[in-house]
């Protein structure tokens, strides 16, 4: 069983987590006294009744997103009336395109949010710039503005967050250096 460091989808704790199914060992074996409750954790195949005809029904697709970038700012934390930690966060996510003989670089910008002590947990280690490991599931929300138009937003529901760098070593924290030339100052993020 590898493990990764990051946050259990079950406790939302930050520890040693299992990189197959995302639990810590206290988790695995019962003992951490969630019930078991993954935040919003759905695995493809899983059988629900409808709740129309109470027929049971067998979803055949995979939401599963895996991202690794850089903070375009910081993390925004807030909490709901029910005190639960909400996080929100756009991901820089880089890659170099061929165009004709040359290459150019291309920048994705993917907003991701994510619950529990894993926000409180990304609010307090991760800053802008901050380079992360992001899992979880596409989600489309439909909202309305001010002006009442209907509005629909798309982000990635992390359900495991592994920290790459922090907030004080910026990006290039997978050497243990930070790059103090004056063009790592005018990265976009």
């Amino acid at each position: 069983m590898p493990v990764l460091t990051g946050t259990c989808v079950c406790c939302g704790e930050f520890r040693g987590v299992d990189a197959d199914d995302g639990h810590c060992a206290r988790c695995a074996t019962g003992r951490c006294g969630c019930d078991g409750e993954d935040f919003d954790r759905e695995e493809p195949g899983d059988i629900e009744p409808d709740e129309g005809n109470g027929e049971t029904t067998v979803s055949n697709g995979l939401n599963k997103v895996m991202l690794i970038g850089n903070l375009g700012k910081d993390p925004e934390v807030r909490y709901t009336n029910s005190g639960s930690a909400v996080c929100n966060m756009r991901l820089a996510v880089g890659e170099r395109r061929k165009s004709g003989d040359t290459w150019e670089e291309h920048t994705e910008w993917i907003d991701l949010v994510c619950f529990g002590k894993t926000a409180e947990n990304v609010g307090q280690y991760l800053g802008k710039g901050s380079q992360l490991h992001a899992e979880g599931r596409m989600q489309t929300r439909k909202w309305e503005d001010r002006d009442g138009n209907t509005r629909y937003s798309t982000e990635v529901v992390c359900q495991n967050v592994i920290f790459l760098s922090t907030k004080n070593s910026g990006a290039g924290a997978g050497n243990g250096r930070r790059d103090s030339s004056p063009a790592a100052d005018e990265m976009p993020f």
